[in-house]
C-alpha cells in the first residue's frame, strides 16, 4: 500500500474535552502521506501514538506533527520523531506544560488545525496505525 489510509468515519478531535480517535488505520505503508486533524477548543495537550507492528526489509519513517499558521497560510513543524525503523510504539506529545524532550515532547500549544506527516525514506513497507488523544 502506498500512502496511508486516513480514518474518515468522523472528524477527528472535533468535540469538546478529552477525546481519542484512530487517525490512520493499520496497514503496510510505503509512501509519504499526511492526515489532518483538529484539536478541541479546550485542548491543552495532544498525544500521537504510532504503533508499528511489522517491518519489511529496512524501512525508515519519520513522523511529524505540523500546525497550521493562518497568518502565512502554511504548515509549521511542531515535533518530529526519530526515524522509526522497526516494530514498537512511538509517542509524540505536544504540551505547553511538559518539559521538552527531543523527538518526543514539544513544549508548545496544540493548534486548532494540525496534521500528521509520515515521511518514508524508501519503499520498504512499515505496518503501522496512528491514534490521536487530546486532553
Amino acid at each position: 500500500m502506498a500512502g496511508f489510509v486516513a480514518n474518515t468515519e468522523r472528524a477527528p478531535l472535533s468535540g469538546e474535552g478529552p477525546e481519542s480517535v484512530v487517525l490512520v488505520v493499520s496497514g503496510a505503508y510505503t509512501a509519504t502521506a499526511n492526515a489532518e486533524f483538529g484539536a478541541p477548543r479546550t485542548c491543552r495537550a495532544i498525544e500521537v501514538s504510532i504503533v508499528a507492528t511489522a517491518a519489511a526489509a529496512t524501512p525508515s519513517v519519520v513522523f511529524g506533527v505540523e500546525g497550521y499558521n493562518p497568518a502565512s497560510d502554511s504548515w509549521e513543524l511542531l515535533l518530529a520523531s526519530a526515524a522509526v525503523v522497526g516494530t514498537g510504539t512511538t509517542v509524540l506529545i505536544i504540551n505547553p506544560d511538559a518539559a521538552p524532550v527531543a523527538n518526543v515532547v514539544a513544549q508548545r500549544l496544540p493548534r486548532r488545525r494540525m496534521r500528521l506527516v509520515a515521511t518514508h525514506a524508501d519503499a520498504d513497507a512499515l505496518t503501522y496505525s496512528v491514534a490521536v488523544h487530546s486532553a
